[in-house]
């Protein structure tokens, strides 16, 4: 079995669409669909995650946990300071992972220049 199929006979064996893995799984729907259709390699991060979520109960608790789900206990929010900031944590809450499934850092975890990178000023 291709690596394709294996990941169309566990969404089916799961009842997930491509774009719920894709969002259980951090990614961009066209990235899962790229994997479907065999154009990109799938990590093996994404077929363990395949197998994790056949555990009893384990999809609904990865749909709670998932980007853009509201968090079972919401932190006290922080203001952001400057615009640069707010605008890395909206990317950070859109995209939390890089493409290869690392987490990216958080605000406070950025150097100064990553952070000047995000509040540098914008040229025409």
């Amino acid at each position: 079995m291709t690596t394709p199929d294996v990941l169309r006979s566990r969404l089916a064996a799961l009842g997930l669409t491509q774009a719920a893995f894709a969002r259980l799984a951090g990614v961009r729907p066209r990235q899962g669909g790229r994997w479907l259709a065999g154009d990109a390699r799938t990590p093996r991060w994404a077929i363990l995650l395949l197998d994790l979520l056949q555990l009893p109960g384990a999809v609904d608790r990865a749909a709670s946990a998932a980007p853009g789900a509201a968090p079972a206990i919401a932190p006290a929010p922080v203001p952001p300071t400057t615009l640069g900031q707010a605008l890395y944590e909206q990317d950070l809450l859109r995209q939390p992972c890089y493409h290869d499934g690392s987490l990216r850092k958080r605000w406070h975890e950025l150097g100064p220049t990553e952070k000047w990178s995000w509040e540098r000023p914008l040229r025409d």
